[in-house]
């Protein structure tokens, strides 16, 4: 897959000892200051990155996406987004889960991951957590509320996670778990400094296609469909150029050749089962993907 991406001319990022998320959140804000950040990805972690300048277009399944957007009285065929994703903002984010995009880590810490191997606190699920969070914002001040407390301090905190519609009280819980807690917000935290790449610029990574090393590669794996689809999005891509006199809108050549990468990425994925991170930036719309 490197040596495709190669031939692709696809900028590639790895790093020891970090994983995969972590050079995205690296990337992620060391750039939404000076160009708005695309996420493109199936993991939840990458939530937490959300903000003003950086959404996070999430995977999902079937017919998904169409109907978080519809609950949303939103058409979400006529958004300029991929099928199968939803587009993650602070709003969206809070209508989601009422909560803010950071607290997807605390959110974690507490009900855990099993894809992720991120172990929680067992008997805490999100019934308990989101309004935890709400309340206290963090689990280290969700522990300074509920530790050592008096027995008259007992009962008051009893009758607040009532009023938090919390059912039973989750202190003996959240108190024998702790250690779990913490140690899953570590694992769910995505660090955004990682050395190697933190000084990297986005002139170091602005596209540019190589379109012959692209075809010779998908011939040389012998991806016959996707060699198929290259000539189709190229041919289409030459009859925008010179269609001048249509009437249709046309497609700028930029948009073409991002969409084609995000086709190719999710197709090569099916064929190899495995992708390292990639970056597309485009410098005329100030957009930066990552996948």
């Amino acid at each position: 897959m490197k040596k495709l991406l190669d031939q692709m001319n696809i900028p590639q990022f790895s790093a020891d000892q970090y994983e995969a998320d972590d050079i995205i959140g690296t990337f992620t804000k060391n750039f939404e200051n000076d160009a708005t950040v695309y996420i493109v990805t199936k993991d939840q972690d990458a939530l937490q990155l959300v903000s003003e300048k950086t959404r996070v277009w999430l995977m999902q399944d079937k017919d998904k996406a169409l109907q978080m957007y519809e609950e949303r009285g939103i058409n979400g065929k006529s958004l300029p987004i991929p099928d199968k994703m939803f587009e993650f903002t602070p709003i969206t984010f809070k209508e989601v889960y009422d909560l803010e995009p950071i607290q997807m880590i605390d959110k974690k810490a507490l009900e855990g991951d099993k894809s992720d191997n991120i172990p929680g606190v067992t008997g805490i699920g999100e019934k308990a957590s989101v309004p935890l969070l709400q309340e206290y914002g963090d689990i280290e001040s969700i522990y300074n509320a509920i530790e050592d407390l008096s027995k008259q301090e007992l009962e008051d905190m009893k009758i607040l996670f009532k009023l938090l519609n919390i059912k039973q009280s989750p202190i003996n819980k959240l108190l024998k778990g702790k250690e779990d807690a913490i140690l899953s917000k570590e694992l769910a935290t995505i660090i955004t400094d990682v050395p190697v790449i933190k000084d990297i610029t986005l002139n170091e990574i602005n596209l540019s296609l190589n379109e012959g090393g692209m075809q010779e590669g998908f011939k040389e794996l012998e991806f016959n469909s996707l060699v198929d689809n290259l000539n189709n999005e190229f041919n289409t891509e030459k009859e925008v150029v010179t269609k001048k006199d249509s009437h249709k809108k046309e497609t700028p050549k930029e948009d073409i050749k991002v969409e084609l990468i995000e086709e190719i990425i999710e197709e090569v994925k099916e064929e190899i089962k495995e992708v390292p991170e990639t970056v597309n930036y485009n410098n005329n719309n100030e957009q930066l993907s990552l996948f």
